[in-house]
């Protein structure tokens, strides 16, 4: 197999270059591993970049051009270390995930460049980091549902969709490492700004903690313009079961459905002023049994990502009481989870922009519909 990074990513962005590890036969089920290097370099970000605007950093900036530059808003979406350090920086407390991760983790807070990395036996052909075409498919990390790369965004991907979308921004599911993961490939990457000793101190330490502590069998190597493709001698997919290849399909018919059950329950609400649909009706009969209210709405919100429905309750009650409608929203959402009835169909509720509560439904109702209607 082989790692190939197409010639207009080095042509569009321009001093790229990618510090590549790959370790075969690793042990990866150590627990606690390099836990106390992740919380060291936690402490040491807090201190050296304390009163440091982060979007302006030399290695983080040139990251939010790129963003722009494939049409993804740098205030949406952030690169994985830029991600990383605002967490540690609100104080939120990176947790043990695994040895590997871990590792990686310390050493993108450490050397402030983005860190990732694939288990290979999960991977199908070749990995390729490339502009998206648009029909490249995959599972988020932590999510059931099947998303669509944007066209023209940047994402590392193989013969089955993508393995990591726009870049570094979020991983997929498939290819994650576990700590059953054996042979992984390693990338840390450097943007123009990054000096060629800094990427290669950075990835020298990643495979020296990696060959020290998790065994295996390490190689390490350079991508550049004048180097683009790395050869892999190893077999990818090879534990690659065959539900992990349909449950991409059984997850993209149920999206597909979700999608169509939104478009046809609109079309009839464009009709008539009450939210229509068993589950709409339920979330609009907790909401006003709660507040005593009838005049606001359950629909579908125009972006999928803000839920499966979406209300105005806070910002109706917040025109009669003179009120913050985002304060409103805030007890709005604490009352409606504590409502049985509501939760047995909703998974969680959120608040977005200056008040709007979105409501997203469990798997188990939608699965309800898909297999009723397949």
């Amino acid at each position: 197999m082989k790692l190939i990074v197409d010639k207009k990513i080095f042509e569009t962005y321009s001093g790229m270059r990618l510090g590549v590890v790959v370790a075969l036969g690793v042990d990866n089920s150590k627990q606690g591993l390099f836990v106390d290097e992740l919380k060291a370099e936690q402490e040491q970000a807090k201190i050296k970049l304390s009163g440091v605007e982060l979007s302006s950093h030399k290695y983080i900036a040139p990251w939010r051009e790129i963003y722009r530059a494939f049409g993804s808003k740098p205030s949406e979406y952030n690169s994985s270390v830029e991600a990383l350090l605002k967490r540690v920086l609100k104080g939120k407390e990176l947790s043990d995930i695994n040895p590997l991760v871990n590792l990686y983790n310390a050493l993108s807070l450490k050397y402030i460049l983005p860190f990732g990395g694939e288990d290979l036996d999960k991977v199908k052909g070749d990995i390729r980091l490339d502009f998206a075409t648009g029909d490249e498919k995959g599972i988020y990390l932590g999510s059931e549902e099947v998303i669509t790369c944007d066209k023209g965004e940047v994402t590392y991907m193989d013969d089955l969709g993508f393995i990591c979308r726009k870049w570094n921004w979020r991983e997929g599911k498939r290819t994650m490492l576990t700590e059953k993961t054996q042979n992984v490939i390693l990338v840390t990457e450097a943007c123009v700004a990054v000096e060629d000793s800094v990427l290669k101190k950075a990835t020298e330490e990643l495979a020296n903690q990696v060959k020290e502590k998790l065994n295996g069998t390490i190689s390490v190597c350079y991508i550049d313009e004048s180097n683009p493709e790395l050869e892999i001698n190893f077999e990818s997919g090879k534990k690659l079961v065959q539900q992990e290849i349909d449950g991409v399909v059984i997850e993209e018919k149920k999206t597909e459905f979700r999608q169509k059950v939104k478009k046809d329950i609109s079309k009839i609400a464009e009709r008539i002023r009450v939210p229509t649909g068993r589950t709409a009706l339920k979330i609009h009969r907790a909401i006003g049994e709660v507040f005593g209210l009838a005049n606001f709405s359950v629909e579908h919100p125009a972006d999928e990502k803000m839920g499966d429905y979406a209300s105005n309750i806070a910002m109706v009650m917040a025109k009669q009481m003179d009120k913050s409608p985002r304060e409103l929203a805030e007890e709005v959402v604490k009352k409606l989870t504590e409502n049985e009835r509501l939760m047995e169909v909703v998974e969680k509720i959120e608040i977005a922009g200056p008040g709007f509560i979105n409501f997203w439904i469990k798997d188990e109702v939608l699965d309800g519909w898909f297999k009723g209607n397949a």
